[in-house]
């Protein structure tokens, strides 16, 4: 599975060998415990719930979380929102704990996929490194991450801050033993197969008082579902403490039968976002897959053709593994036959994979085939991203 973040435009924004963004697509941990029942719904659960609500990990020193909304209930709405592309394969949702540090102390994060950050206590400043832009979520809010960028993320004010990281990754995804990466507390069950495609990830919240139940909302492949604070029952029949989550469709709903609020995210791939130039048959049945011929009948497309207009016949787009209705079938800003004429893959945004886009290789006058055009022992993505010149072998991160 490789998951790869775009922008709102349909430009393709991976940088591979950075940080979070998995893609790499998918975009996104091992533990036990379960939920009972069938219908689409599997759940994995670690923790001891106390007071609160919440589970503390083991070793860990119960903290609080989040106030649940004054605002009626069920009160569902989005909180983090981002672009994604995915790849097709397998995959599983992964939830990690972060402590982030001070600001004086904070580290970027480098070669995530892409992520949803949620605030569970505290207040933390989380800035993509590369672009600057920054976003400070408190207590029950949430920010969207794009895949690879380096991002750090800083606790601003006295208190602690304590961040859960919701994430889409191959199974076989190894958790890593340092404290930016924090601690894996549940990794659902597989997702057999995802969907290719550029596709709307959204973080949903809702809470939900004694007697009150919703609707999980419908993606286009299995959703998570996590429980931050109190308990719910679900329809596929299961009961889900807080910390503890599942794997879920649009046919599952919840409910809360206790006096305590019950809060819940639900991480969703939704509508997929056709490229510039992708044409969708309007006449296909319904669900049949977007972009996809309606039926096997549908006639071959004319190897002489050009639909894109990119100046590369279909013949020559099937041999080059490029898409015949995309003038840039990696996203990275540069057509498929001007990758073709400079000698750059035009299927991967960076062909060096030395953390600098194509384009941005060509804007820097860098080697976008060499990863390191000064040679002076950094790839060229480090030095663009510490402010020193890839070209001057004498400029180079202190």
């Amino acid at each position: 599975m490789r998951v790869r973040m775009r922008d709102h435009a349909g430009r393709s924004e991976p940088r591979p060998g950075r940080s979070i963004a998995g893609a790499a697509v998918l975009a996104l941990l091992l533990v036990g415990g379960g939920i009972a029942g069938g219908g689409g719904a599997v759940a994995r659960q670690q923790g001891t719930p106390v007071a609160n609500g919440e589970a503390t990990p083991p070793g860990a020193s119960p903290v609080a979380t989040e106030t649940a909304p004054d605002l009626g209930s069920p009160y569902a709405q989005v909180i983090a929102q981002g672009l994604i592309f995915l790849e097709g394969g397998a995959g599983v949702w992964r939830v990690r704990e972060i402590t982030p540090a001070p600001a004086e102390e904070a580290a970027p994060e480098e070669g995530r996929p892409f992520a949803l950050v949620l605030q569970r206590s505290g207040v933390t400043v989380v800035r993509n490194d590369l672009t600057q832009r920054r976003a400070r979520i408190e207590a029950g809010e949430a920010a969207f991450a794009s895949a690879l960028d380096p991002y750090t993320r800083s606790a601003e004010g006295d208190g602690a801050s304590r961040a859960w990281v919701i994430e889409l990754v191959p199974p076989d995804a190894e958790a890593e033993d340092d404290d930016l990466f924090g601690q894996v507390f549940f990794t659902s069950d597989q997702i057999a197969e995802l969907p290719s495609g550029v596709y709307d990830l959204e973080l949903v919240r809702n809470a939900l008082q004694q007697g009150d139940s919703a609707t999980l909302p419908d993606g286009t492949t299995q959703s998570l579902l996590l429980v931050t604070t109190g308990t719910v029952e679900t329809s596929a029949g299961g009961t889900l403490q807080a910390r503890g989550g599942a794997l879920v469709d649009g046919s599952v709903s919840v409910s809360n039968t206790q006096a305590q609020t019950a809060v819940y995210v639900v991480a969703t791939i939704g509508a997929r976002v056709l490229d510039p130039g992708e044409v969708v048959d309007e006449e296909a049945p319904a669900g049949t897959p977007e972009g996809e011929p309606a039926t096997e009948d549908t006639p071959a497309p004319d190897p002489a053709g050009d639909p894109d207009q990119d100046g590369l016949t279909n013949a020559e787009e099937a041999e080059l593994g490029t898409d015949g209705l995309s003038v840039d079938t990696d996203g990275d800003g540069l057509a498929d036959p001007d990758e073709i004429a400079t000698g750059t893959d035009p299927t991967a945004p960076d062909t060096d994979a030395d953390g600098l886009g194509d384009l941005d290789e060509l804007n820097a006058a860098t080697g976008p085939l060499n990863p390191d055009t000064d040679a002076d022992g950094f790839t060229d993505g480090d030095e663009v991203s510490v402010g020193t010149d890839p070209n001057d072998p004498g400029s180079f991160p202190q």
